[in-house]
């Protein structure tokens, strides 16, 4: 599976609102030991303490709603260019806003798109 292949589009800022939305990092340098996803991500996730992950994964800031992230790190190939010896995977996050609505501005100023 790729990132490619989720069925995801790119929101404008038409004034919608959203419910949920995705934050995706391509091609990240995993520089990380390999306990980082149990002693650190689940830890946080499990807690919902998201503003306290280091980054990428954490947020840019607190929403005023409750939310729930899901983080899915998946392996790549690394780009042209890169370190061959380094670990590259591209970093999906979903956050889901408790059938709460966000304008699609502070959607988009949060992820940092």
């Amino acid at each position: 599976m790729d990132v490619g292949d989720l069925p995801l589009r790119i929101v404008e800022n038409t004034g919608a609102k959203l419910e949920q939305f995705f934050d995706i990092i391509l091609d990240y340098k995993w520089t990380h030991p390999d306990e980082f996803f149990d002693t650190i991500i689940y830890k946080h996730c499990a807690q919902g303490d998201y503003h306290n992950l280091p980054e990428p994964f954490s947020l840019k800031s607190d929403l005023p709603v409750p939310i729930l992230m899901q983080i899915v790190i998946v392996p790549t190939t690394p780009v042209e260019n890169a370190d061959p010896q380094a670990k590259y995977v591209n970093i999906v996050k979903h956050i889901y806003l408790h059938k709460n609505k966000l304008p699609i501005s502070m959607c988009v100023e949060w992820s940092g798109v």
